[in-house]
């Protein structure tokens, strides 16, 4: 890639908002980026549970977000690029971010399988025998690029384990925050090697990651570009292996899989001369 180096000509202003009053902390005139961290925390009783679950009590559920947003993206769509983050971690667009949290938050209690109430103690979070998280973070930045991380994790009371779903956003700073895609890194026929190429490189990584089985691309297309410059292929729990195996991810450096490539992926990761 042409420029893996952090953005370190852009201020970078990282503060932390309660639900309650989400606003900007510092002064981001002069800033080319500028971020603010979003939260959300509710904890609800489960009316009825005590019972199926041979409980004292009924079980108290517990909801939380956080995520970081950009209040500002020189040269950038910026409420594009916010309205795709909320969509990709609530499924809710085009309302105030605080509204958005609110919304999501209740439509998950309503999705329980008991009328739920809101916790009157104090230590929800602390006792809560089911959860729903969703954390959103940066994971690389720099000038042409910022991939973001939609981190969830949720267990249902009573089931044999929790789920960890980590999904990312690959935004081209220099395309106005554009999502960068597979389709716009790959060609048709590349896009049809590739599983072939994973399932190759994810053998040759067995002793790491166990066995898998690949015979298509992540679901949803999920993958990042590494701060090194890799091009990462990142497999939720179950889709290409056992759950005890968690997520895995399977890198390239971009030489590897130049002949794949469009036009646009070459330029990006300054592969000009491998392919003349």
């Amino acid at each position: 890639m042409k420029h893996i180096n952090f953005f370190a000509a852009c201020a970078v202003v990282l503060a932390t908002a309660g639900l309650a009053a989400c606003s900007q902390s510092g002064d981001t005139q002069g800033a080319a980026l500028a971020f603010d961290t979003y939260t959300g925390c509710s904890s609800y009783t489960m009316v009825g549970s005590a019972k199926d679950f041979e409980q004292d009590s009924d079980l108290v559920y517990m909801d939380s977000v956080s995520l970081i947003l950009p209040l500002k993206m020189e040269g950038c769509d910026l409420q594009a690029v916010r309205d795709t983050i909320c969509s990709y971690a609530l499924g809710i667009t085009g309302r105030p971010i605080v509204q958005s949290i609110n919304t999501w938050m209740a439509n998950m209690a309503k999705d329980q399988s008991y009328p739920t109430e809101k916790y009157k103690g104090t230590d929800g979070p602390d006792i809560a025998q089911g959860y729903d998280v969703v954390n959103g973070f940066l994971t690389n930045l720099t000038p042409e690029l910022m991939v973001y991380c939609l981190r969830t994790d949720s267990y249902m009371a009573g089931a044999a384990h929790g789920m960890s779903i980590r999904r990312y956003i690959n935004f081209s700073i220099e395309g106005a925050g554009k999502v960068i895609t597979l389709t716009d890194l790959f060609t048709p026929a590349g896009i049809e090697q590739l599983p072939n190429a994973i399932a190759e490189q994810a053998q040759a990584m067995s002793d790491q990651i166990g066995a898998t089985t690949v015979s298509s691309l992540p679901e949803n297309g999920n993958f990042y570009i590494s701060s090194e410059g890799e091009i990462v292929f990142s497999y939720q729990p179950y889709e290409i292996a056992s759950y005890s195996q968690g997520t895995i991810d399977i890198p390239f450096y971009p030489y590897e899989l130049v002949n794949y490539m469009t036009p646009y992926a070459i330029d990006l990761f300054g592969l000009g001369d491998l392919n003349e």
